[in-house]
């Protein structure tokens, strides 16, 4: 049973709210996360947040009922794709930096 003094870890909000620590550090920074002592955070306080956290971000989405979390997943491998093809063509001589080209022109 969840009470309103109920009190977790840091380890045992990142399993409840599938986020790193990095995450739950930025949330606490913004208010979100409520620390009750060291290393200790209200549960059901912060879930109540937490809920409402998320509420606001669908409402600045520009109304969208659902965080499609598959597609930015999906939107961000193909970025991160994209800017590894870069540097390997970078490596493979396929571009050519903008100092030697000034260089050659004088």
């Amino acid at each position: 049973m969840i009470y309103a003094t109920t009190q977790v870890s840091i380890s045992e909000l990142e399993m409840c709210l599938g986020l790193s620590k990095q995450r739950i550090g930025q949330l606490k920074t913004d208010g979100v996360i409520v620390k009750a002592g060291h290393g200790r955070y209200l549960l059901a306080e912060t879930l109540k947040n937490y809920h409402q956290y998320l509420k606001g971000v669908v409402a600045d989405s520009g109304g969208a009922d659902v965080i499609d979390f598959n597609y930015e997943r999906a939107r961000k491998t193909r970025a991160e794709a994209s800017r590894i093809k870069r540097l390997n063509e970078v490596d493979n001589g396929l571009y050519v930096a903008l100092s030697d080209v000034r260089r050659s022109a004088d």
